[in-house]
Parts: C-alpha cells; sequence; structure tokens
C-alpha cells in the first residue's frame, strides 16, 4: 500500500506542475507559441493524471479490503475516494476546456 501511494505522489506532482503551465496566462503570444505550448502541456499532463486516477482507484481498493481501517478512521474513506476522484475531474475538466 504504501509502494502504491509513493508511485501516486510521482504521478500527482508532475499533474499540478503541467497543469498549473498549462492554466496560467500567457505573457506573450509570438505566432501562437504559447498558446501552443499552453495545449500541449494541457494533453501531456492529462497521462500522468490518468495514471494517479487509476492508482487512486487501485488504493480506495486496498482499503476497501481492510475495513478495520474505515472504521477506526472514517476520515480516510473519503480521502481514499479524493484521491481517484480529484484526478478524474482533472481530466474532465481539461478535455472540456481543450475541446
Amino acid at each position: 500500500m504504501v509502494l502504491v501511494g509513493v508511485f501516486y505522489l510521482i504521478l500527482a506532482v508532475p499533474t499540478v506542475l503541467m497543469g498549473i503551465g498549462a492554466h496560467k496566462p500567457c505573457t506573450s503570444n509570438f505566432e501562437g507559441g504559447c498558446g501552443m505550448a499552453r495545449g500541449l502541456a494541457a494533453i501531456f499532463s492529462l497521462l500522468p493524471a490518468a495514471g494517479a486516477c487509476g492508482l487512486g482507484i487501485i488504493l480506495a481498493m486496498q482499503l476497501n479490503a481492510h475495513p478495520i481501517i474505515a472504521r477506526k478512521a472514517p476520515t480516510v474513506v473519503v480521502m481514499a475516494n479524493l484521491l481517484w476522484l480529484a484526478p478524474a475531474a482533472y481530466i474532465l475538466f481539461t478535455l472540456q476546456a481543450l475541446f
């Protein structure tokens, strides 16, 4: 479970960094280069976001396999669901913005 969490962080950090780069305003748009770079950053940020979504689902499934943890810490269930819902929402919003 810890190993999956580490891989989740490895995928979540580039998603956040590329997402910030894709949605910050351009300072100059010389021949459309800034807009194109933002679009490419948004497209490339979808790959680690998809991986983070998949790993978040795996972490939530592992938590469901251990109901003792869920009984002792009910907020863990909410956090486990946010681990896959947040990247999934990012993917949907980014795809909506691109197309």
